[in-house]
């Protein structure tokens, strides 16, 4: 019996109630490339679309959609692409916004928005090539200049980045963004006079550093070759991971000279548990709540995962300052924070801590059940934590992240107060995917 196609199970779906999983059946067809040449298929995933937004979303952006049905009206599908990068979903808005470019080919608004989209789903050849292919764009406006020296570097081209000119006018976003690849430059320059890393395709801390201005301490050594590169999809945090993170913040910080005389945890009970074990470990007095407002004293804020930090305090260590360092220990890659720390341990796609609710095998049946958190006092679980034992094996690459600390001190990243950089996640290093 042949399978059933992605539209018709999506029409099943929809038929029978349930929007959402028919648009979770619907959006293979509709990410880029999109339904096909063929105007017929065009217009039947697109009418479905619009019929499945209409309940999700709306009659407005089902308007949209219906506007964008016969794939013929470039206005209309360059209305529908915005719409949808605003959405998040740009590997949708790629399709209609490229079709509007085949249509209305160079058109200023249109390839703006579709580098755009390419850039935000991790398409950065697709990006410089459409953004290369209207030169006088690039060359007059500073945004399609900016775009393009942004996913030159984002693909691994360094040196096409520092042909490219950047003119920025008198306003401040144009000046930051034109900062931010001069600072990428630098770090990169940084790393290479360091010898902390190959800026290769497989070199996943030397453009983590590059990209971001952070520390990648721990690679994860599942399927590796198999198309992960160091990155985790779906993880369970354990606590010899969580050591792993506190000797190598302690090793950086004396490559750094910073000593800490003081631990701040972050306000959730996954940072306050971890930084208690790094105070602990580290021989310093029980770690401060960092204040809601933030503050300017100087130390190491233990951060188990931004995502889980109020808006409040997110907002409050978005700079850096002299003498602090911040330590997030988890970092979702397939769906970034802003911003991320001065080093990071891990990077995931699905995650949980050693000390939450998690999937446990039980030993005497080998069946799966759910564990609940672990509910003993925040104190209690990071100094059980600070008394695990860790195997050296875990603290090889010392050598390695000394010298990615001291390319960090080279291009200045522990200077004045600064912005942290944002928390770019698809760069030259790509990995498999599985959300």
């Amino acid at each position: 019996m042949p399978e059933e196609s992605p539209i018709t199970r999506a029409q099943q779906s929809l038929a029978a109630g349930d929007a959402r999983s028919a648009f979770l059946h619907l959006r293979p067809v509709l990410d880029f490339p999109g339904p096909g040449k063929e105007p017929e298929q065009w217009a039947a995933a697109v009418a479905l679309f619009a019929d499945i937004g209409n309940v999700i979303a709306g009659p407005e952006f089902a308007s949209k959609v219906r506007a964008a049905t016969d794939g013929r009206n470039p206005q209309a599908l360059y209305d529908l692409g915005y719409t949808l990068i605003d959405q998040d979903l740009p590997e949708a808005a790629a399709t209609f916004l490229a079709r509007a470019n085949e249509l209305a080919p160079g058109q200023e608004p249109i390839v703006l928005e579709l580098a755009t989209a390419f850039e935000r789903c991790g398409r950065h050849e697709e990006a410089c090539r459409v953004l290369r292919a209207t030169p006088a764009l690039v060359d007059q406006n500073f945004l399609a200049a900016y775009l393009c020296a942004f996913n030159t570097i984002a693909m691994g081209d360094l040196k096409a980045a520092r042909s490219q000119s950047l003119h920025p006018g008198s306003n401040e976003t144009e000046k930051h963004l034109s900062d931010a690849i001069a600072a990428m430059l630098t770090r990169a320059d940084a790393l290479l006079a360091e010898g902390a890393g190959e800026l290769d395709h497989r070199d996943l801390r030397g453009w983590h550093f590059v990209m971001s201005g952070s520390l990648l301490l721990h690679l994860s050594p599942y399927g590796f070759d198999e198309g992960m590169l160091g990155r985790y999809a779906f993880v369970q945090d354990s606590i010899e991971t969580c050591l792993e993170g506190i000797q190598k913040v302690a090793a950086i910080a004396q490559v750094l000279t910073m000593p800490f005389d003081r631990v701040f945890a972050g306000r959730d009970r996954e940072s306050e548990i971890l930084a208690h074990a790094t105070a602990h470990l580290l021989g310093l007095p029980s770690p401060i709540p960092w204040p809601e407002a933030g503050t300017d004293q100087p130390g190491l804020v233990v951060v188990y995962d931004l995502a889980s930090l109020p808006q409040e305090s997110l907002e409050s260590l978005s700079y850096h300052e002299r003498g602090r360092f911040l330590w997030t220990h988890a970092a979702c890659w397939t769906n970034p924070t802003p911003w991320v720390g001065d080093a990071v341990t891990f990077l995931y796609q699905v995650n949980s801590s050693p000390w939450g609710a998690r999937l446990q095998v039980d030993p005497a049946t080998n069946a799966p059940t759910n564990v609940p958190a672990d509910a003993r006092p925040a104190s209690q679980l990071g100094e059980l934590t600070a008394n695990a034992e860790l195997a050296m094996d875990r603290v090889t690459d010392l050598p390695r992240l000394a010298a990615l600390a001291r390319a960090a001190e080279r291009a200045g990243i522990a200077g004045s107060k600064q912005r942290r950089p944002r928390h770019h996640a698809s760069f030259a290093v790509k990995s498999s995917r599985f959300l």
